[in-house]
C-alpha cells in the first residue's frame, strides 16, 4: 500500500466517520455504572507519573558519567535535597530510580486489576444480559427474525468483548497521553532542539498515516460484517445438518463458509499488522535517524561527542515514541472496531430504556392486572408488514371472560398477526386494544404474557430435559 498524504482537514474527515457519539454514550454508561473505572484511571495516571519521575534520574546520572556538575534543576536531585541525601552520589540517584520504578510497576498492576475486573468480568456479563433481554423482551419479533442468527450471536459474544476492550484501551490511552506530554516536557527541557524536531516528525507522520487510518476503518467495517456472515453459515449448517446431508450439499456449504472465513481472517491479520507498524515504525525510524546523526556529527565535528548525553536522550526518545506508538495503536483499534461499538451502544441504551420503562409501568398500571383478564376490546385495529399490503384493516372485536371464541380465516388472513399484536410482539399501525379497560400500551407485556397460554403452530424443543420442556418458564 502506497503512502497517501493528507491535510489535517482530510484526517479530521476520516475521524468523523468514526461514530464518536456512540463512544460517548458507551463510556458515559460505563463510568456511571462502574465508578471503579474512575479509580483505575487515577491509578494509571499516578503510575505513568512515577515512571517519568524515575526516568528523570538518568539526567543527573549522565552528568555524573560525563564528569559534569550535577544540575539542581533535576526533580530527582530536588527530592534528594529535601531528604537531605547527597545528590551528587550516583548510588542514591540510582536507588531513587529503582524505588520510583518499583512503585510505578506496583501502581500499574493495581490499575490493571481494577480495570480488568470491570472490562473483562462485570461489564461483559452486564452487556450480554442486556443483549439477551433486548432479544427476548424488547425487540419486535419480526426484527429478530429478520436478522441473521450469526449477527445476534456475534453481538452477544465477540463484539461485546471488543467493545469492552475499547473501553479498557481508551482508559490506558488517557494515561499514555499524559505520559507522552510529561516525556515531551522533559525532553524539551533537556534538549530544546530535540523538542522542535519531535514536533516536526510527529506532524509529518500524522500526515503520511492518513492512508493507514482510512484503510483500517474500511477493514474494520468489512471484518464485522464478514464475521457475522461466517457465523450465520456455521450455525445454519449445525441446525440443518440433516437437510444438508440429504441434499448432498456438504461441499457447497463448506465452500461457502470458506469463501467468507478466509478473507475475514486475512483482514484481521491486516489490521493487526498495520497496528504493529503504526506502533513500532516511528521508534525504528527514530533509532536509525539518531544513529545516522551521531555518525555524521562525529565525522564533521572536531569536538568530543557527549555520549552520556546522547544515550540519555535516546532513552527518553524511545520511551516517548513507544508511548506515542501505543496511542496510535489505540486510535487504530477504535477506528477498526467502531461498527461493534455502535451496535453494542444501541443494545445498551435500548436495554436501559426498556428497563426504565418496565419499572415505570410496574409502579403504575401493571398492578391492575393482578386479577384475571375479564375483557378484551379491539377497536378499529389495522396492521401492515408492508405499507401497501395491510394484513388487518379496521378490525373491531370484543371478548368476555367465560365464553369461547374461534377466529376463522384462510391462511394469511391475519389470525396469528392478531395474537402477535395482543401479546405485544407487534405494534399496530392504528386502532387500539384494551384489557380490563386498560390500554395495551400501558401494560407490561411480560406481565400480560404470564396470563396467556399460546400454543403455536410450530413446537420448539429446547436443549433440556423432557420435564423442563413441559414446565418451561414455570
Amino acid at each position: 500500500m502506497g503512502i497517501e498524504l493528507a491535510s489535517p482537514r482530510k484526517i479530521l474527515n476520516v475521524l468523523k466517520t468514526v461514530q464518536f457519539d456512540y463512544l460517548r454514550k458507551l463510556f458515559g454508561f460505563a463510568f456511571r455504572q462502574y465508578p471503579k473505572l474512575w479509580l483505575a484511571s487515577i491509578v494509571y495516571i499516578v503510575s505513568v507519573t512515577l515512571e517519568v519521575l524515575a526516568m528523570n534520574a538518568f539526567i543527573p546520572l549522565s552528568e555524573i558519567a560525563a564528569g559534569s556538575p550535577v544540575s539542581h534543576s533535576s526533580i530527582i536531585v530536588q527530592l534528594l535535597n529535601v531528604l537531605h541525601v547527597q545528590p551528587a552520589s550516583s548510588k542514591y540517584i540510582f536507588l531513587a530510580y529503582i524505588l520510583l520504578f518499583s512503585l510505578r510497576i506496583a501502581a500499574h498492576i493495581l490499575a490493571e486489576r481494577l480495570l480488568t475486573s470491570v472490562t473483562t468480568n462485570a461489564m461483559p456479563v452486564r452487556f450480554m444480559s442486556l443483549a439477551l433481554r433486548n432479544v427476548l423482551c424488547d425487540s419486535k419479533i419480526t426484527d429478530v427474525e429478520r436478522q441473521a442468527s450469526g449477527r445476534l450471536i456475534m453481538l452477544a459474544g465477540e463484539e461485546i468483548h471488543r467493545a469492552c476492550a475499547i473501553i479498557a484501551t481508551v482508559i490506558r490511552f488517557a494515561s499514555s497521553a499524559i505520559m507522552i506530554a510529561l516525556y515531551y516536557a522533559m525532553i524539551a527541557q533537556y534538549s530544546p532542539a530535540t523538542g522542535i524536531g519531535i514536533i516536526v516528525f510527529v506532524a509529518v507522520s500524522a500526515t503520511t498515516s492518513y492512508g493507514v487510518f482510512k484503510k483500517v476503518h474500511r477493514l474494520g467495517v468489512l471484518t464485522t460484517e464478514s464475521s457475522r456472515t461466517a457465523t450465520s453459515i456455521f450455525i445454519d449448517a449445525l441446525n440443518g445438518v440433516r437437510s444438508i446431508r440429504a441434499f448432498g450439499a456438504e461441499q457447497y456449504v463448506m465452500q461457502k463458509f470458506s469463501q467468507e472465513i478466509t478473507p475475514h481472517k486475512y483482514r484481521l491479520f491486516q489490521i493487526e499488522f498495520l497496528s504493529l507498524v503504526g506502533k513500532m515504525l516511528p521508534t525504528l525510524l527514530l533509532i536509525l535517524a539518531f544513529g545516522v546523526f551521531i555518525l555524521v556529527w562525529t565525522q564533521l565535528s572536531r569536538t568530543a561527542f557527549n555520549y552520556a548525553f546522547a544515550v540519555t536522550l535516546l532513552i527518553f526518545l524511545m520511551r516517548f515514541f513507544l508511548a506515542l506508538g501505543d496511542a496510535t495503536n489505540v486510535l487504530l483499534k477504535i477506528i477498526s472496531d467502531a461498527k461493534s461499538v455502535q451496535d453494542i451502544s444501541d443494545i445498551v441504551y435500548e436495554g436501559v430504556e426498556a428497563s426504565e420503562k418496565s419499572l415505570l409501568l410496574a409502579s403504575s398500571s401493571v398492578s391492575q392486572l393482578l386479577s384475571p383478564i375479564e375483557s378484551i376490546e379491539i377497536t378499529n385495529l389495522s396492521f401492515a408488514y408492508h405499507r401497501d399490503s395491510p394484513v388487518l384493516h379496521n378490525i373491531s372485536l370484543s371478548f368476555k371472560r367465560g365464553l369461547s371464541y374461534a377466529i376463522v380465516g384462510e391462511s394469511g388472513a391475519g389470525k396469528s398477526t392478531l395474537l402477535d399484536i395482543l401479546l405485544g410482539f407487534q405494534v399496530p399501525s392504528s386502532g387500539s386494544i384494551s384489557i380490563n379497560g386498560i390500554p395495551l400500551e400501558n401494560i407490561d407485556p411480560r406481565n400480560l404474557r404470564q396470563k396467556v397460554i399460546l400454543l403455536g403452530q410450530e413446537t420448539i424443543i429446547f436443549n433440556d430435559t423432557v420435564r423442563n420442556n413441559i414446565s418451561y418458564g414455570s
